[in-house]
């Protein structure tokens, strides 16, 4: 089965969440997940489909993260070329 949940973090947790606890009451959950991720384009020029190779987590600063706890606990990840 395929979960669409809408755009945002919050969304797609409460989706997951709700669905695997759908399937824990069938009879226990998925063996795997794949979340197929949020994307956008840096520039209006990029269209069409692109393997990535590194992903990270956007949406706050790594650099206050590491000023303030002295790591960056979500460094990028690199999956592949």
């Amino acid at each position: 089965p395929v979960l669409v949940t809408g755009i945002g973090k919050i969304r797609a947790a409460a989706g997951l969440a709700a669905c695997l606890a759908a399937y824990e009451s069938a009879g226990g959950p998925p063996s795997v997940v794949v979340n197929i991720g949020t994307a956008g384009a840096l520039h209006a020029h990029m269209e069409g489909v692109h393997r990535v190779d590194t992903v990270l987590l956007h949406d706050f600063s790594h650099a206050a993260i590491r000023e303030i706890t002295g790591t960056d606990e979500y460094p990028p990840l690199h999956v592949g070329p």
